[in-house]
């Protein structure tokens, strides 16, 4: 330890040192976590129903189920809910799972409906 003469560093470690900086770290991370959860959008938990002008539904698989495309949609958020189709030939009404919507464009994407 002679290189390290006076620069801080000792040959022992005290044990209340030791769990007094992990218990620092472990506060810092869970602050950490919770601003974190806090920043995120708020999508599945608040999304709402959404209704489109037009609109295709498309069969995938056992596992993904259907699909809907929608154009000319309306609502907010993501997350799962009601999706309306008001005209053409798939008009009605489709609970899915996962509904993606970009407002820009009017475009929606549901699986598993």
């Amino acid at each position: 330890m002679a290189g390290f003469a006076g620069r801080g560093v000792t040959a022992g470690f005290s044990g209340r040192s030791v769990a007094a900086r992990f218990s620092r770290r472990i506060a810092a991370v869970a602050v950490g976590g919770v601003l974190a959860m806090a920043a995120l959008p708020a999508t599945a938990a608040y999304a709402g129903a959404y209704s489109c002008a037009d609109g295709s539904r498309f069969f995938m698989s056992g596992l993904v189920g259907y699909i809907i495309i929608g154009s000319g949609c309306t609502g907010e958020g993501s997350g799962p809910g009601p999706v309306t189709i008001v005209s053409g030939p798939y008009a009605g009404e489709y609970d899915c799972r996962n509904v993606t919507l970009t407002p820009e464009i009017g475009l929606l994407s549901g699986q598993d409906c």
